[in-house]
């Protein structure tokens, strides 16, 4: 926290004595209060760094239980497998080199795991349920995450929110208590 000094350059004086003081405040200096740094420090101090640089998907939790009790243990496996797959604010699923997820590449990912019937079934499933788009470019087929379920990066374009806005997690989300609204 902090004022912002937005007025132009602030000069200052000493209270007790009414000298002017050397100190001058310009435009865009921030005065902070000394309760609020040592506030800040003693926060500082009880955590310590964590994950540094480790990428991640936010997956939002008002979701999750609804979303259990709607998904098959093969949907909620692919559901899951698809995490580290989905692109920052697009959604699609991608692989690291930018190419783009198919099923039978995830078939390929995964078949120590689980069967391709049952990787074939679970997308099926995710797609019948609004987990997950199966979008056709080119006669290409592509994998695409709802961001209202997860979403990687802090945008998401209108064609992907509206890819998904009719499905039952989007309602879901605009009525969830806990999501803040402007």
């Amino acid at each position: 926290m902090g004022i912002v000094n937005r007025m132009g350059e602030l000069g200052t004086f000493v209270l007790e004595t009414g000298e002017v003081s050397e100190l001058t405040i310009r435009e865009g200096d921030r005065i902070v209060r000394r309760e609020s740094v040592e506030s800040f420090r003693r926060l500082s101090e009880k955590y310590v760094p964590l994950n540094g640089r480790r990428e991640f998907v936010k997956c939002f939790r008002d979701i999750f239980e609804p979303l259990c009790k709607a998904l098959s243990p093969v949907e909620m496996w692919v559901a899951m497998a698809v995490v580290p797959l989905i692109a920052t604010n697009s959604g699609i699923l991608e692989y690291r080199n930018g190419k783009k997820v198919t099923t039978a590449g995830l078939c390929e990912m995964y078949r120590k795991e689980m069967s391709d019937r049952s990787i074939y079934r679970g997308i099926a499933g995710l797609v019948e349920k609004g987990v997950l788009a199966k979008c056709r470019v080119g006669g290409k087929a592509l994998l695409v995450a709802n961001p209202y379920i997860y979403q990687r990066g802090t945008q998401a374009n209108a064609t992907l929110l509206g890819l998904f806005e009719d499905t039952e997690w989007a309602i879901w989300a605009k009525e969830s208590p806990s999501i803040s609204r402007k």
